[in-house]
């Protein structure tokens, strides 16, 4: 029972779990609206997405948590580098995630499947 904006807003980074399923859950990419950088495993199923290590968000070997520390480390002594991913996240979700762009790339997929493409 807390404000989520809120909270993210406390914090520069997030970590999101992207499940057995490997799937991003919806706070990746409300994390990076409200402007904190997502540290994610680097993966196919983050990447399908559009996010990029280091342009738009923080990707760490998957199961090698000295590769996490080493990135949060590396990222709060590089507060500039940190920054401009925060901009970039932001960006990528606002131009990429929201309910109207969502919605109209489901009925175009839907056109596609409709029409035989």
């Amino acid at each position: 029972r807390y404000d989520l904006v809120a909270k993210f807003n406390e914090y520069k980074m997030f970590t999101s779990c992207e499940s057995i399923f490997y799937f991003p859950p919806a706070k990746t990419y409300e994390g990076s609206a409200c402007g904190g950088v997502n540290i994610c495993i680097d993966h196919e199923c983050n990447k399908e997405f559009g996010f990029k290590d280091g342009i738009n968000c923080i990707m760490y070997e998957e199961g090698n948590i000295d590769s996490y520390i080493q990135k949060v480390e590396y990222y709060q002594n590089n507060e500039d580098k940190l920054n401009e991913i925060s901009k970039n996240a932001q960006k990528f979700v606002f131009d990429n995630f929201r309910h109207k762009i969502v919605a109209q790339n489901i009925v175009k997929a839907i056109n596609g499947i409709y029409q035989g493409n």
